[in-house]
């Protein structure tokens, strides 16, 4: 009896492996077939369809509360509900798989057969190395390119005297650019007036003139001194790794950014220094770098901002307005979620008092982790790296942000791209990849605007200061 019973529970477990074994051949049979492929996309398809609804029940859950929030606030409330649509389930198995391909590098939205180019940041070695190699490859063609160019004209008589021609007009070149650095870095007598925590950096008139350039001239100058092709800048994904980061509460298309609208906008200063030209302040005033003592002056950002309008005003001719004005501070009390709000309502007095400002610029100081050191090496001095942050008025959830409407988004992006660009060749490691946002941060009030991260909290006072020495140079390479 027992014998029997045995016999029949392993004829039944040899039936129930069988069964499996078959049923596994026909799961990677069906797996192979378009029709499965056809059903896996349209179930990815209604996974994202889920993932959109979840983001726009969230989104309205916040209106209008939404309207009330400063941008700091709202940044934070997006950030979360990002996190909680990735612990939601089964939207988390669609999220993961997103966020593994775009760690690998690949983009996630292939599997969809969408054909825009998206960017979404990838920071990984291998592409820090592809940069370095690209980079030893164009140098190598240049020498080869000079070394051909050499051997031909070393043939011919026409050579010599292309020479000689070169070497006229080089030298009529070096005389120009030394009366140009004359005129621009000429000592200007500053006359500084003060109106409570407003400072008045104004230049006396002078005889020396700065030459006026077309667009074009501008353009030309500006492409000679990056230290990339034109022809590599109108690849997106190359102009994206080099230029810009994107966070991840937004995103942005290539139709978007190209090299040719970067470009497009002119960002030279239209007017004179007889009236006011740069505004200069600080949506967060009480920042301040690692060396600062409490209760001590002269260790914070304000200070750093007040060395900036000195070298514009003294050096360079502008006519430089610094707003010290504390805008995180409500009553004795600190309130950096509401210093945009109180920040605005003092850019907007002033530009109504002084409507001939043209560039607005918005310095701050970044916040990293402690063992995080932003700095480089600008004319043997120890200087505090950059960064341009730029808001879109948009996030990847709630779309175009009405309340934050900006109608000089684009020309924001060029002025800074134009700043990077002067830079790229002559200070390569000076600026950090600019920051892409969400949100406005006060840039709408005229096409000139910057928000300047300058070094962080682990950064010297000093490193700070020397780090506007290299941005007022630029600044005025680029205003012409």
């Amino acid at each position: 009896m027992k014998k029997t019973n045995f016999r029949k529970r392993l004829f039944l477990a040899g039936l129930t492996l069988a069964a499996l074994l078959m049923f596994g051949n026909f799961c990677q049979t069906l797996g192979e077939t378009k029709w499965f492929y056809n059903w896996k996309a349209e179930f990815r398809d209604w996974q994202e369809e889920i993932v959109c609804i979840l983001g726009e029940k969230m989104t309205n859950m916040l209106t209008p509360v939404s309207v009330y929030l400063s941008e700091d606030q709202a940044d934070t409330i997006f950030e979360w509900m990002l996190t909680y649509i990735m612990q939601t389930i089964p939207v988390q198995g669609y999220l993961s798989e997103r966020i593994g391909m775009n760690q690998e590098g690949k983009n996630p939205f292939e599997s969809l057969e969408q054909k825009e180019s998206f960017f979404l940041e990838i920071e990984k070695t291998d592409l820090e190395n592809l940069e370095q190699n690209m980079e030893k490859e164009t140098e190598l063609e240049s020498q080869i390119e000079q070394t051909e160019a050499i051997e031909i004209l070393e043939s011919s008589d026409i050579g010599k005297e292309s020479e000689s021609i070169k070497e006229s007009e080089s030298e009529e070149e070096t005389e120009t650019e030394s009366l140009a650095e004359e005129v621009n870095e000429t000592e200007w007598d500053v006359l500084l007036r003060q109106e409570g925590n407003i400072f008045y950096y104004q230049p006396s008139l002078s005889e020396f003139l700065k030459e006026e350039e077309t667009q074009e001239v501008f353009l030309d100058r500006l492409l000679q001194s990056s230290a990339y092709s034109l022809e590599k800048l109108k690849d997106f994904d190359f102009l994206m790794q080099k230029f810009f980061t994107v966070r991840e509460t937004t995103s942005i298309r290539s139709g978007e950014l190209s090299i040719e609208e970067l470009l497009s906008h002119d960002a030279r200063m239209k007017g004179g220094n007889e009236s006011p030209q740069i505004l200069i302040y600080h949506s967060h005033s009480q920042e301040e770098f690692c060396d600062y003592i409490a209760g001590e002056t002269g260790r914070q950002i304000l200070d750093v901002g007040t060395y900036l309008s000195e070298l514009l005003s003294e050096k360079y001719g502008y006519y430089v307005v610094h707003d010290m004005t504390p805008y995180d501070v409500k009553d004795g009390v600190m309130d950096k979620n509401a210093a945009y709000t109180y920040a605005g309502e003092g850019i907007e007095a002033i530009l109504e008092t002084y409507p001939s400002i043209e560039v607005i610029i918005d310095l701050h100081r970044d916040g990293v982790n402690e063992g995080v050191h932003l700095v480089t090496e600008v004319d043997g001095k120890p200087t505090a790296k950059l960064m341009f942050v730029n808001g879109i008025s948009r996030t990847t959830l709630q779309g175009e942000i009405g309340y934050l409407y900006n109608p000089y988004i684009k020309q924001n992006i060029s002025f800074s791209f134009h700043l990077q660009l002067a830079a790229s060749q002559r200070y390569a490691d000076f600026i950090r990849r600019t920051m892409i946002s969400a949100y406005r941060y006060n840039l709408h009030y005229r096409e000139k605007s910057l928000l300047i991260e300058v070094g962080a909290q682990t950064n010297t006072t000093q490193e700070a200061m020397n780090a506007m020495e290299p941005l007022a140079k630029l600044l005025n390479e680029v205003l012409g």
